[in-house]
């Protein structure tokens, strides 16, 4: 074949194009191809026109030198398709989702759909021209087409398609050809009793409908404590539950669950939403809803973990996590070797998995704001959780003996990897430094701080009331008060701000008071010890002079966390 475009298709019979279109590598010679086709077209178009022509002159045309007008038929993917279809696992070879149309045009059969692209993963429309002559084996049932494309010197490629009627599929049956390989077993049949049987099994799907309601409210709540609608800053869903690594290694486990329902914005909420939608149901169908919950937030779980240990700095949010373990959970339902998932569907189901799951990752490379880390946890715990949770879908179901079994292993399972988890997410957090070391000691500060200060004046006033003598005092202080303060002044002094970091003058007030009032309850004790009244007033005026100083910094505005 000559160079790619320089072709000069004008000049070819029809019968020539014909064979041309059905033969060429449009891969290999892309532009041949474009130039083919359009001179294809305005052939047809040509025809057409004087078919239009001749029947109003009653002018007979030569059936050879006509073609009648292709129809285009309406297709899905998948039993049932909609929106929300377009982020699911493909049933087919050509990773096509959702909705389109199949139209046969001569020796042309074009397949329109929506297939993920490279470009952030998202589902673009795509139309797929196929040489009529090499499809073969054609099955139909009902309203279900099947057909194969068998292109020499490339792999055999299938395509199901669900159409409005069964006198559509009769339709179609017509236009195609009639071929059967010999090596031909019918394949239809056990992809619908697949559908069928998923369906059957699970009829709703209420755990994810569940979770995007929840999601969305969350976000609706979101949206009115902080004042925002359309995206919120890191420091504002600290209070309500983000995934914050100092706060969270220091004992705020539960933040691990809550950062899975918030998000940072609308489109942050709409794409995590549009892609449980997507694969959760077929997730759920194929665990069922009380496996598919537990792999949800022990997947989830684990993805919050991941993304705490990679960087023990990190505020993050978002369902992300929990979705890639559904997915993982969903390619390890693809591995579970029962034969129970059709060939003919296992393979699409895991091609377009990958697909998704590649296209995620690889948009989270080009942004800083995605977490990446969270995504290889969530997934990875969801595959893990999904090989020992994974059921049949077609002939006997799992007696209740052996779920419960299933689900207890998969709980022990969680619970393992987890408590493994959570220790190598406090070993990381051991290397935090600077402003992440900053704000996990204001973590633990706040609270000790107003411990110890309602033990204070608790002290004094159990002090009065049952007349303790000083030394009683002077010892509840040191065993109650004081080592709180030594703690404080300990890690507050080895702690280590540059001039310009936005928390330094914080860092300096509240070393100042740690340090005072360390030196304070230490003086009083000594006052009391040694039954001098001077030094104990000396060692209240210096309180007081703290607590001045805290009064005052906190009226001018400047930032003073935990004080």
């Amino acid at each position: 074949m000559a160079t790619d475009g320089e072709i000069d298709f004008r000049i070819y019979t029809r019968e020539q194009l014909d064979s041309a279109i059905g033969r060429m590598d449009r891969g290999r010679y892309p532009i041949n191809y474009r130039n083919l086709s359009a001179e294809y077209q305005r052939r047809r178009v040509a025809e057409r026109q004087a078919a239009e022509l001749a029947a109003q002159s009653g002018t007979a045309v030569p059936p050879d030198n006509m073609l009648s007008v292709p129809r285009r038929f309406a297709v899905t993917f998948e039993p049932q398709a909609g929106p929300n279809k377009s982020f699911g696992p493909s049933r087919n070879a050509f990773h096509l989702v959702a909705s389109g149309s199949i139209q046969v045009d001569g020796p042309i059969v074009r397949v329109t759909g929506r297939r993920f692209g490279i470009f952030l993963g998202l589902p673009l429309m795509r139309t797929e021209e196929l040489g009529r002559q090499f499809v073969v084996n054609v099955e139909f049932q009902g309203a279900v087409f099947r057909f194969e494309l068998r292109v020499p010197g490339e792999k055999v490629r299938a395509l199901t398609l669900w159409l409005p009627s069964a006198v559509d599929a009769q339709e179609l049956s017509k236009s195609l050809p009639i071929e059967r390989t010999p090596d031909f077993i019918p394949q239809l049949g056990r992809h619908v009793e697949f559908e069928r049987s998923l369906i059957a099994q699970s009829p709703k799907t209420p755990v994810t409908h569940g979770l995007v309601i929840i999601c969305v409210c969350v976000y609706l709540a979101t949206a009115v404590a902080t004042d925002h609608l359309f995206g919120f800053d890191g420091q504002s869903l600290l209070p309500l539950g983000s995934n914050c690594g100092p706060f969270t290694t220091d004992g705020d486990w539960w933040r691990l669950l809550t950062s899975m329902f918030l998000h940072a914005g609308l489109i942050h909420l709409a794409f995590n939403m549009w892609a449980l939608a997507s694969f959760g149901p077929v997730v759920e169908r194929l665990y069922g809803s009380v496996s598919y919950a537990l792999v949800y937030f022990v997947a989830g779980a684990a993805g919050s973990l991941a993304s705490v240990t990679w960087n023990p700095a990190v505020n993050s949010i978002g369902a992300s996590g929990a979705i890639f373990g559904i997915l993982g959970a969903l390619i390890a339902a693809q591995m579970r070797g029962d034969g129970s998932i059709p060939k003919s569907v296992l393979q699409p189901f895991r091609n377009s998995s990958l697909v998704f799951a590649g296209c995620a990752l690889f948009a989270g490379l080009l942004s800083n704001g995605v977490d990446n880390a969270d995504h290889l946890g969530g997934i990875a715990m969801g595959f893990i959780m999904g090989l020992v949770l994974s059921r049949p879908i077609t002939g006997l179901a799992l007696s209740t003996r052996d779920f419960i079994r299933r689900l207890s292993f998969a709980a022990a399972m969680g619970v393992l990897f987890l408590g493994t988890g959570v220790a190598a997410a406090k070993y990381a957090s051991a290397r935090l430094t600077g402003e992440a070391q900053f704000a996990a000691t204001v973590h633990w500060f706040q609270p000790g701080e107003d411990g110890a200060l309602q033990r204070w004046h608790k002290l004094g006033v159990l002090s009065k009331a049952d007349k303790w003598d000083d030394t009683i005092y002077a010892n509840r202080i040191e065993r109650e008060v004081i080592p709180f303060w030594k703690e404080a002044d300990s890690r507050w002094a080895k702690l280590d701000l540059p001039l310009t970091s936005p928390a330094y003058d914080s860092l300096e007030l509240i070393r100042s008071v740690a340090k005072d009032r360390l030196y304070a309850y230490q003086l009083t004790v000594k006052g009391l010890r040694q039954h001098d009244a001077s030094i104990a007033e000396n060692a209240m005026l210096e309180l007081q002079r703290v607590d001045d100083r805290v009064k005052e910094q906190n009226k001018a505005g400047s930032p003073k966390p935990g004080l």
